[in-house]
């Protein structure tokens, strides 16, 4: 099986296509999409730039691979590809996580409120928070002791 006819076949199968309905797209029949792929027939340049459009994948890959994308990454690149992947994924997931605590903590602005949660000592001239006791004349605690 050559490189090329790897690629063909990866670009059929990412864009999740049979080999009839490529065949059908290309204007090609089932039996020579099997060829291509199977390395018994080479494509030509232009059935493999339209397989590049029709199956949405880069006409570099079909025509040369990574080599036409300035060689192969090496392994510190792909490792630095995987970090910066690794960080927006990060950056995504607490997006969705801090996003409902931004909208909480939004909420929580109103000073009165905090102080209830006991998320802020008042402020000068502010009341202090109720407890519920003030005015309650059947407490127990109202009495001055003698």
């Amino acid at each position: 099986m050559s490189e090329q006819s790897r690629r063909y076949k990866a670009a059929r199968v990412y864009a999740e296509m049979g080999q009839q309905a490529l065949g059908d797209a290309l204007g090609i029949d089932r039996q020579t999409v099997g060829k291509r792929e199977s390395g018994e027939q080479e494509a030509k340049k232009a059935e493999l730039i339209a397989l590049a459009h029709v199956c949405d994948v880069p006409v570099e890959f079909l025509l040369g691979g990574f080599s036409a994308l300035g060689g192969e990454p090496t392994r510190s690149e792909l490792g630095e590809r995987l970090d910066r992947l690794e960080g927006s994924m990060r950056f995504l997931v607490g997006r969705a996580v801090d996003q409902p605590l931004d909208d909480l903590l939004a909420e929580l602005t109103d000073g009165t409120t905090r102080a209830l949660l006991g998320l802020d000592e008042p402020q000068a001239g502010e009341p202090a928070p109720s407890n519920g006791d003030e005015g309650d004349d059947d407490s127990e605690g109202d009495q001055a002791l003698p």
